[in-house]
């Protein structure tokens, strides 16, 4: 089996990190050869060695990268140690203040058979105590788990993303986050590959940046989609975390706008149902009920923690 790298990015918080990297060591029923590297990228100069002290006795290695505030910076130096750690063949990225089902790796090794240079997942379940319309089940304690659960159909077919290029960006999702990339897919990504100024949508870039290199490059750069909802739980109520800080939504429009005056001509058309679709199987052994019980157990840990 390949190598794996596991990388956490952190920049507050660290409970949340350690709390993070137990969803990742408790992976379930995987083959996956793989190490964990926490790297701390923080405007705040105690988090490293909090995080030194909270992942003591752990065999997760700690590394420090530069930063200046934005998360784009963040994921962009996960991409450059994965870049200097050449040992391995895949990156696994994963926010600090989030989770991955126990059936996430699980679900991954399905995709190495017929090798993917990036995978990106549609969406996520979310944690979160703010009142939706959409489908959802109570965990208590006014915690919220939304999911699709077992509709993993491809999303480009049934669901409208709005557009960007369009739409002010305050209207607009992002609409996948990657959740394997293959040491091949960094020559297809432009330096900064997400982008570093942005508040909030630096991911948005890493997304145009992707679907422009596959559509360039379709066979040398095997980009895929997957809506199955068994792989990454995102923690909506983190305050720390960019989607809850203050936003101001006319800058990052025009940080958008500069950033893809040239560039972007395939995605501009916006046409998402040509994107290439991976389904998943659903685990067996974990259904929708083992989901519900882990999100409580992570909402648990959460509010131990508050």
């Amino acid at each position: 089996m390949p190598r794996v790298l596991v990388c956490i990015l952190t920049s507050s918080r660290p409970a949340l990190a350690r709390l993070c990297w137990e969803s990742v060591a408790s992976q379930q029923n995987h083959r996956l050869s793989f190490d964990v590297v926490m790297l701390v990228n923080s405007i705040d100069p105690g988090h490293h060695s909090n995080i030194l002290q909270v992942m003591q006795g752990t065999p997760v290695r700690v590394v420090v990268s530069d930063s200046n505030g934005r998360p784009g910076r963040g994921h962009n130096s996960v991409l450059a140690l994965f870049q200097e750690l050449t040992e391995y063949d895949y990156l696994i990225p994963i926010d600090g203040d989030d989770f991955l089902y126990p059936t996430a790796f699980h679900q991954i090794e399905k995709t190495l058979s017929d090798p993917v240079h990036c995978l990106a997942v549609q969406t996520n379940d979310s944690l979160t105590r703010e009142k939706r319309l959409v489908r959802h089940v109570g965990l208590g304690n006014d915690w919220r788990l939304v999911s699709w659960f077992d509709d993993c159909e491809n999303w480009w077919l049934t669901h409208q993303m709005k557009n960007p290029f369009l739409e002010h960006i305050q209207q607009c999702a992002t609409p996948a986050r990657p959740i394997l990339l293959h040491r091949t897919a960094l020559a297809h990504f432009p330096r900064s590959a997400y982008g570093e100024d942005f508040r909030l949508y630096d991911d948005m870039m890493f997304f145009l940046n992707a679907c422009e290199a596959w559509y360039r490059r379709p066979t040398e750069f095997r980009l895929f989609f997957t809506s199955n909802t068994y792989i990454y739980l995102h923690n909506d109520m983190n305050p720390a975390s960019a989607s809850n800080a203050a936003v101001d939504y006319d800058f990052e429009q025009k940080l958008f706008t500069a950033a893809t005056t040239s560039g972007f001509d395939h995605i501009k058309r916006w046409q998402l149902a040509e994107l290439p679709h991976c389904q998943l199987s659903n685990p067996s052994g974990f259904n929708s009920n083992d989901k519900i019980a882990f999100a409580k157990k992570q909402t648990e840990a959460l509010d131990k923690l508050n």
